[in-house]
């Protein structure tokens, strides 16, 4: 009787999750299909019978929802997107010490999934947080951002998040001044790999926000036709190109695409 009720309990869970799921992929549907996602992931993570990798996962998604609202939705709330930083942390937190390997090795994989996950969210957010902020908050949250992207390469899980990683660190390295620890030579070798595992025959990322950082790099560099081209490939993307990306960010994509033609034409490209 005991392991029939674990059982039904797992398969609720389970139930619950796929609930949740289908309300975080249409999270630009609406503000209000976005904070059904949110309440859905609060009341599963409630639950005390949450493995440790699906209660991982439920909060970094939340935490994701919660950047995607911030971001989307309220215009880059400052106070909204901190919060959002401090739940991805919480996620990531429930495999142990951030950035503990010694702990990490242990984990099952469907435990180091999940923890990519959240270390991958904890350093997005950290990063976009940092560009609302300025310096001072950059000096003081470097670390949040270059420590958990080199342990999701280390965990070699979930590729969105590996290559993800790769590119964060591209831009950290880009950014940074040098006498920080930035380097143009790092930042390359972190394209470089985005940038061969990630793109088709044409050079098209099924990730196109790769396309268009590393049109950041070429600028830099002074290559302004080759980057001006990684940008072409991203605003001429339809909704149809986009669907057929399949990727999980289509809203975002979409997004992407705007952004690339307003960078398009104020670099003065053809």
């Amino acid at each position: 009787m005991k392991n029939l009720i674990i059982l039904i309990i797992a398969i609720v869970s389970v139930n619950s999750f796929a609930n949740c799921d289908d309300l975080y992929e249409r999270r630009g549907e609406s503000l209000s299909t976005l904070k059904l996602g949110k309440q859905c992931l609060k009341d599963l993570i409630a639950t005390s019978n949450l493995s440790k990798d699906l209660k991982g996962e439920a909060i970094s998604d939340l935490s994701y929802l919660m950047f995607f609202e911030a971001e989307y939705y309220l215009d880059n709330d400052e106070d909204k997107m901190l919060a959002a930083l401090n739940k991805a942390k919480e996620g990531a937190e429930i495999f142990g010490e951030l950035n503990d390997f010694r702990v990490y090795r242990k984990l099952s994989q469907a435990e180091q999934a999940a923890l990519a996950e959240a270390l991958y969210n904890f350093g997005t957010i950290t990063a976009r947080y940092i560009d609302l902020k300025g310096k001072w908050e950059a000096i003081k949250r470097m670390g949040d951002i270059k420590k958990p992207m080199s342990s999701v390469i280390r965990l070699k899980q979930q590729e969105y998040a590996h290559y993800g990683a790769h590119r964060t660190l591209a831009i950290f390295y880009l950014k940074v001044p040098g006498i920080a620890g930035g380097s143009i030579e790092k930042s390359k070798e972190f394209f470089d790999v985005v940038m061969k595992q990630t793109t088709d025959a044409t050079g098209l990322s099924s990730y196109p926000l790769n396309n268009m950082v590393y049109a950041d790099y070429l600028f830099e560099v002074d290559k302004d036709k080759e980057a001006c081209a990684q940008l072409a490939m991203v605003k001429n993307l339809t909704a149809a190109d986009i669907a057929k990306l399949d990727n999980g960010f289509e809203f975002e994509t979409g997004e992407q695409v705007k952004e690339a033609a307003r960078r398009f034409a104020a670099n003065k490209c053809q």
